[in-house]
């Protein structure tokens, strides 16, 4: 029997690089990030690939941001250490806000740093415009990127903090407003895993003192540009659901579905503008 010593080393490297990742990475998709260390490995032409990536992730740093992408519904993102990386949870983000997708034509988005949720949206539903917009010009660059890649004509782009870009093109009118704005408690943000804290961006995670300073100022002012019975959508932190529920009802909004995620949290809030 002849032995194929060079697939042999492969795999063992593999096998190595798999348990250094398993045992010093606190990582939220296994099955994923796996996945994407095998296609690294096949495919990146550098000779000296299978050292970078085992140092890569020795050092708890996300596998997606070695290898410039991940996947939402198997669908690949591009992304870089410009903009936070989809979580496990972002496909039920995305199915909630189909849920109440039938009656919109225009949709807004606030903080979209990849762009994966309208990238996502816009796929699915051709005849919907999405507005989508961020303060960083290198979270833009990638959500470009991500438009260009699927080559979508409904997907747009805004630069500028909340709401202004908006308010200064004079856009309103919008059926929905989508945002997974940063949440994180300032004072908590050194606690979080290395992944985070240490990789991704701190503007998108900082969300103030108590985490809900996102929150308020697009609740405050939503009404100007969502149509009436227009809905919101947020993703929020693990204890915080009930404290937003309580400011959108503050800003004459009704809560219409508050949604959990994979580990039983309530992660998602789902509010309706004057019913």
């Amino acid at each position: 029997m002849v032995v194929n010593t060079k697939e042999m080393d492969t795999k063992n490297v593999y096998a190595g690089l798999v348990e250094t990742y398993l045992v010093k990475n606190a990582f939220q998709e296994p099955k994923l990030e796996i996945k994407i260390i095998g296609e690294v490995l096949e495919n990146k032409s550098n000779e000296n690939r299978y050292e970078e990536v085992m140092k890569w992730l020795s050092e708890k740093r996300p596998i997606q941001y070695y290898a410039g992408y991940t996947y939402t519904f198997d669908k690949k993102i591009i992304l870089d250490r410009n903009v936070m990386i989809p979580g496990p949870e972002m496909d039920i983000f995305i199915n909630t806000a189909k849920k109440y997708m039938a009656n919109c034509h225009n949709v807004m988005e606030l903080c979209t740093g990849s762009g994966v949720i309208p990238v996502m949206l816009g796929m699915e539903y051709s005849d919907v415009d999405f507005y989508a917009s961020d303060i960083s010009d290198k979270a833009l660059k990638v959500a470009q990127e991500n438009i260009n890649f699927y080559q979508l004509k409904n997907v747009h782009l805004l630069k500028g903090s909340m709401f202004e870009p908006f308010e200064e093109q004079n856009k309103i009118g919008f059926d929905m407003l989508i945002s997974n704005p940063p949440y994180a408690k300032t004072g908590i943000i050194g606690d979080l895993i290395p992944q985070l804290k240490d990789n991704a961006p701190r503007i998108s995670l900082d969300g103030g003192e108590d985490g809900l300073y996102f929150y308020r100022i697009i609740l405050a002012n939503a009404h100007k540009f969502l149509n009436k019975n227009g809905y919101i959508i947020f993703e929020n932190g693990e204890d915080q659901s009930e404290e937003l529920q309580e400011l959108f009802i503050q800003n004459g909004f009704k809560v219409v579905e508050v949604v959990k995620d994979y580990i039983d949290i309530e992660r998602f809030v789902v509010g309706r503008l004057g019913i």
